[in-house]
C-alpha cells in the first residue's frame, strides 16, 4: 500500500495516475507485476491525499537504489529473455491517449530533436530498484512513471544505470544490443543521459557520472556515424 499527499493548491502530479494508467494499458500482457486493486483520493483542509493498494509479490527488488549489484550479471538466460519479452510487449501497445513519462519533457527539450525517434508506451524507470525475480521470471515494480517515451527508453535506462557495474552492463548489452545500437536506441540513450545530467546537478547518483561520461562519448561517435538526429551535437556534454 502507498499513501501520497500534496498541498491542495498544487497541480496533480502525473505520477499519481501512472499506476492506474499502466493497469489499463498492460493488464492483458503476461508481465509479472503488482496489480492495482484499489485507488482512492480525498481532501482534508489544505491537503489532498491518495492511497493505492496493489497485490503483493513476496520478493524483494534486486537493489535499494538504481545501482546494479554485481551478482545480477549471473541471472539466468530465461530471466533476461522474460525481461526482453516484457519490455517488447509494452512497446507494442497502442499509445493513443497516453501522456509522456513525467521526467521526459525537460530531457527531450535539452536534446532538441523531439521527434528524432518514434514514441511508444514505456515503464519509465527500469532500473535495478524496480526489478526482481520469481524463479526465472522477471518482475517489474513501480509503475508510477508509466507513459509515452522515445522508443527503447526503458532499455536505455537499464543500461545507463548499470554502467558502473561493467559485468552487468555487458549482460544488458548482450541481450539488447540490437535495440541499443539502432538509431532509435542511440537517441534514447542521449535523452536518458540528459535526464541523468540534471540529477547529477542536483547531487543525485553522482557516483555514476564518470562511467556515463565515458559511455556517452562512444554513443555520440556511433550516432555521428549513423546520422542519428540529436546524437552527435555535443548535447551530452553536461553529463
Amino acid at each position: 500500500m502507498k499513501l501520497r499527499s500534496r498541498p491542495a493548491a498544487d497541480p496533480v502530479p502525473v505520477r499519481w495516475s501512472g499506476v492506474a494508467t499502466a493497469e489499463r494499458f498492460v493488464a492483458a500482457l503476461p508481465v509479472l507485476r503488482p496489480v492495482l486493486m484499489r485507488q482512492e483520493g480525498w481532501s482534508c483542509g489544505d491537503w489532498v491525499y491518495q492511497v493505492e493498494l496493489t497485490s503483493r509479490i513476496p520478493v524483494q527488488s534486486f537493489s535499494p537504489n538504481r545501482a546494479a549489484p554485481e551478482w545480477v550479471a549471473d541471472l539466468p538466460a530465461a530471466w533476461w529473455a522474460g525481461l526482453r519479452a516484457a519490455l517488447d510487449g509494452i512497446q507494442r501497445l497502442a499509445s493513443a491517449g497516453l501522456a509522456s513519462a513525467h521526467w521526459l519533457e525537460a530531457a527531450v527539450r535539452s536534446v532538441g530533436a523531439v521527434d528524432a525517434a518514434p514514441w511508444a508506451p514505456s515503464h519509465g524507470d527500469v532500473c535495478w530498484a524496480n526489478l526482481a525475480a520469481v524463479g526465472d521470471r522477471a518482475v517489474l515494480f513501480d509503475w508510477e512513471d508509466f507513459g509515452r517515451a522515445p522508443r527503447f527508453t526503458d532499455v536505455a535506462v537499464l543500461l545507463l544505470s548499470s554502467l558502473d557495474t561493467p559485468d552487468v552492463a555487458a549482460r544488458v548489452r548482450a541481450h539488447f544490443s540490437d535495440q541499443l545500437d539502432s538509431p532509435d536506441g542511440l537517441y534514447a540513450q542521449v535523452v536518458v543521459a540528459a535526464h541523468w545530467a540534471r540529477r547529477f546537478k542536483a547531487g543525485e547518483h553522482v557516483d555514476l557520472a564518470p562511467a556515463l561520461r565515458a559511455h556517452m562519448r562512444m554513443v555520440e561517435e556511433r550516432a555521428s556515424r549513423t546520422g542519428t538526429q540529436g546524437g552527435a551535437t555535443g548535447r551530452c556534454a553536461p553529463c
